[in-house]
């Protein structure tokens, strides 16, 4: 059986984390980031990745395939 209350706080909080992740790309775009690259084995990076990534090495609009 599926709780319904249970249900729909998951998909609040998976909503709220989507948000957070499209605002964090929308701001990489509007500075200018076009590519971030990441490692080949690794091609799905979570919005923490791409944070981490941004500040410690920083990104332009020239990004690498």
């Amino acid at each position: 059986m599926i709780d319904i209350d249970d249900n729909i706080d998951q998909l609040k909080q998976e909503l709220l984390r989507l948000e957070g992740s499209l605002r964090v790309f929308q701001s990489l775009k509007q500075a200018g980031v076009t590519k971030i690259p990441v490692k080949q084995e690794n091609l799905i990076m979570n919005t923490k990745e791409v944070v981490e990534h941004v500040q410690g090495e920083g990104c332009s609009g020239q990004g690498t395939d």
